[in-house]
Formats: C-alpha cells, structure tokens, sequence
C-alpha cells in the first residue's frame, strides 16, 4: 500500500531510477530511514522522483514504483504527464542564479535550504576582500597546470588564519563543495523540488573573477561574449544612493530577452573600498538596491531571489 508522498523522508538517490527495479540504498539514505523509522522514501534525482520500499530480507535494498499510483493511469501516462509538467514549468522563465560572498557554514546552510526553495537556478560561490568564513571552513583554490585551471578541494585555512594553503595534518573536513551540495539536495525534497536541481559553480576567488565571466565554471562552460547580451548582471547593494531599486531594475529589463539573471550579494561587512570603486564602473553589470536596511548576507541573498523568482514567474506567464 502506497503512503501519501508527502510524510515519507526525501531523499537524493545520484543513479538511474527505474520502476520495477530493486536497488542498493546508501548507508546514508539507510540512516535516514532508521532514524525516522519509516520502511520507505521517496527517491528522486535531477529527472525524477520514485518510492522505494525496503525490502525485508535485511539486504538494505528496495524496490521502486511510482508514487500513490492509481488504477486508472498507467506507468507510460504518468510519466508522459509529469514530463509535460516540467517542460511547461521550465520552458521560458529566466534562470535565476545568485553569486554570494562566502560566510560562515551556518549561514551559507541556511541561504542555500531558502534560495533552493525559492526555485534559484544555482550558486555561485566567490571570495571578496572582506570575506571570513572562520577556522575549519574548507575552500578550493585555483592552481596553473598546462595553462588550465584546477580547482581543488580539501584546501582551507591553516591556524593562523590564511585561506590559501592547505593544512598538513589534523581532521579533514567534509569539502565545501560537498557541503553545498548536500545542502541543496536537502532543500530540494523538502520543497518536492525533484527534477531541476540547482547547480553549484566553482569558488572563485575574486570578485573581479566572478564578473569577467560568470559562467566559466558551470556545467556548459563559458557562455562566450555572444551571449552576454542575454544575461543580465545585478549586484545588490544595502542603503545605496542614486541606484535602482531591484524590482525597478527588472521591471526595465522585463521587454529584453534574458536566458539567464545573475544576483551578485556581498559577503558580511560589505564590499571594500576597492570593489565600490570597480563596481561603479557598471561594465556588464549594474548595481541595484534592496532597500534602505543594512541587511545580512542569507537574509539579502533570500530577498533578492525571491523578488527574482516572482519577476520571472510573471515573465513566464506573459510570453
């Protein structure tokens, strides 16, 4: 008897997921479901979304089925049904990325598990002047190897505080990239966000990095200078004078064709002095305002993706 999907544990499941099958659950997903003392979960990658119920024989494996299937619909029409839904979702909206200033571990969880729910696109992580993410944070960092850049993870701040070389001994924390992603796969089945998980690029180590080409690190790659004309680049800023308030920023831009929306928020404390001074420039990007409040930089980022989102809710429903 199939359970109402909506009290089973939610869990991301990175292989195939085929109904009928029976496979291996991770010892993590077991954990979840002996802590929650549940027989079954929901499973869902970045495509679909499975019950799984353990099997009983103790070999920590379970056989998948869809979700609360009726009598009246068959395997080939619900999955016909639920593929419509998702390209009718996803069609024409704007994609909706934020880049954000590196903070402390329980901030960035707490931006992610909101902006996720939020329908973000995907994370752009970077390090500006002011960035401090305290001890046993661990970053990547870039290094030269055949004119090509590498990133590497296990990289974090030593004792005395510098974020550019590893620690030789003592505990390894999990990776930052690691840590994100677990964060977003979280988020993601509690809001029942199965397919069009959110994307997380690269740390960069500059702000400057970060606008020279926002997309050099994604999945697709660089974007390349003929596309740029589609993407739009907006960076929020607190108690500012003489510059737009977001929502007016996207209203003026609502007649453009955009393929993708990046929100750029600082770290704590700010961008420095030199950064201002850069963004003043407003060469492919423009600085925008979110209000009149000094806000923090999980409370900014939410702000912005929600006004976003909603802005690109409202430009889907009017093409």
């Amino acid at each position: 008897r199939h359970l109402s999907q909506h009290v089973l544990p939610k869990i991301f499941h990175a292989g195939h997921l085929i109904p009928g099958r029976r496979i291996a659950l991770s010892p993590a997903a077991l954990h979840h479901l002996r802590v929650t003392k549940s027989q079954s979960c929901i499973l869902f990658n970045d495509s679909t979304h499975l019950q799984a119920d353990l099997l009983r024989d103790g070999s920590g494996t379970a056989r998948l089925s869809y979700p609360n299937l009726q009598q009246k619909q068959s395997p080939d029409s619900l999955v016909e049904e639920f593929s419509r839904s998702i390209l009718q979702d996803c069609k024409r909206a704007p994609k909706v990325w934020l880049a954000f200033g590196l903070v402390k571990q329980k901030q960035v969880r707490s931006l992610i598990l909101q902006c996720t729910q939020l329908g973000v696109t995907g994370f752009m992580p970077f390090m500006s002047d002011h960035t401090n993410v305290g001890k046993g944070m661990q970053i990547g960092r870039y290094v030269q190897d055949a004119h090509k850049e590498i990133l590497i993870d296990g990289i974090f701040e030593d004792e005395g505080g510098d974020r550019r070389f590893p620690k030789r001994s003592g505990k390894q924390n999990k990776p930052m990239s690691d840590k994100l992603t677990s964060y977003i796969h979280e988020s993601a089945g509690q809001s029942e966000r199965y397919s069009d998980i959110p994307e997380t690029l690269a740390l960069r180590f500059s702000l400057d990095q970060l606008l020279k080409d926002p997309f050099s690190l994604s999945r697709s790659g660089s974007i390349g200078h003929e596309q740029i004309e589609l993407t739009a680049i907006a960076v929020c800023t607190a108690r500012s004078m003489g510059v737009p308030r977001l929502s007016h920023y996207l209203g003026s831009v609502a007649s453009k064709t955009l393929e993708n929306l990046v929100l750029v928020v600082g770290p704590e404390g700010g961008f420095s002095a030199r950064e201002d001074e850069m963004l003043a420039k407003e060469e492919t990007w423009t600085r925008v305002s979110l209000g009149r409040h000094v806000l923090r930089t999980e409370t900014a980022a939410t702000a912005a993706v929600a006004i976003a989102s909603d802005w690109a809710d409202l430009e889907d429903k009017s093409t």
